[in-house]
């Protein structure tokens, strides 16, 4: 039986230095953990078993590959009934720096475990991307890792 992984994260990734230490400090809450917890709760009332990770506020469901459908349905039924919850302040200059420099330090941060990732733009480049739906984002990069290597990255290379 072949199953899909599905990793939900609301939060962005970030790195800064040949050998990162801690990822940078920035002023940006966790306003969407609310409305993750409640579609979480959601799904698992629609009949599906999902591991809720309270420290990213991200969480998996294995789906056999002929589920997907009835998955994605409830998934997109639950979206709706929390879609309010999201917070969908535009972001201000200095948030979107303080994700500029946390994505630096992610891709620096992923460069040192052995994950090619290219140059980030500026941040006058990154920024009009971010702000237009096509955001930079080093974890992008990483490709195919099974689960253990994905979990082992995002312990050592938090997402913001």
């Amino acid at each position: 039986m072949m199953t899909a992984l599905l990793l939900i994260a609301v939060a962005l990734g970030g790195c800064t230095t040949a050998a990162p230490t801690a990822p940078p400090t920035t002023s940006l809450g966790d306003h969407n953990t609310e409305a993750v917890e409640q579609l979480v709760a959601c799904l698992h009332d629609a009949g599906w078993e999902v591991d809720y990770d309270e420290s990213s506020a991200s969480f998996e469901v294995n789906i056999p590959e002929e589920q997907y459908d009835a998955y994605s349905a409830a998934r997109d039924e639950c979206n709706e009934s929390v879609a309010g919850l999201y917070d969908t302040t535009p972001l201000t200059e200095e948030q979107l720096s303080e994700i500029y420099e946390y994505e630096k330090w992610t891709a620096e941060c992923l460069r040192a475990e052995g994950i090619d990732v290219p140059e980030i733009p500026s941040e006058e480049t990154f920024i009009e991307r971010y702000t237009t739906g096509d955001p930079w984002l080093a974890y992008g990069y990483v490709g195919q890792v099974n689960e253990d290597r994905w979990n082992e990255l995002l312990s050592i290379c938090p997402q913001l």
